[in-house]
């Protein structure tokens, strides 16, 4: 029996993720918190600023276990945003996301599991930091 490692089966989901093009950026949260305590990821959430929290599910994908889901933000012509990661010991960590905020998903198993607690996978974003945010039309 095989045991797969989950930093081999976050890469693997990333791949599986609608992918960043020539022209944008990916954030994405870090599987361990950055300087180095080796705590692993344990929920995160895009924040767009001025834009209610709860988005409805633009795209759900559920495939052996695992449940994608993507939120599209490109109607939202945000230029401000981060990307809000937490860790097993409960540090928060917020990463911005540079130019405009395009689109972003997540990666979670047990997502409707009555007898287990949802695990978090991956939390990223995409965005374009050559375009801004066009003025709001009068």
């Amino acid at each position: 029996m095989h045991v797969i490692k989950p930093s081999f089966l976050v890469a693997v989901l990333a791949l599986l993720t609608l992918p960043a093009f020539a022209d944008e950026v990916r954030t994405e949260c870090p599987p361990f918190k950055p300087w180095g305590d080796k705590i692993p990821f344990h929920t995160g959430k895009p924040e767009p600023w001025g834009y209610p929290e709860s988005l409805e599910e633009d795209r759900l994908i559920r495939k052996d276990g695992l449940v994608f889901v993507e939120f599209d933000f490109e109607s939202y012509n945000a230029d401000r945003a981060y990307l809000r990661c937490e860790y097993k010991d409960r540090t928060r960590i917020e990463f911005p996301v540079p130019g405009l905020l395009l689109r972003c998903g997540m990666t979670i198993r047990n997502y409707d599991s009555r007898t287990k607690p949802t695990e978090w996978l991956d939390v990223w974003c995409i965005s374009d930091d050559e375009r801004i945010a066009e003025p709001k039309k009068k």
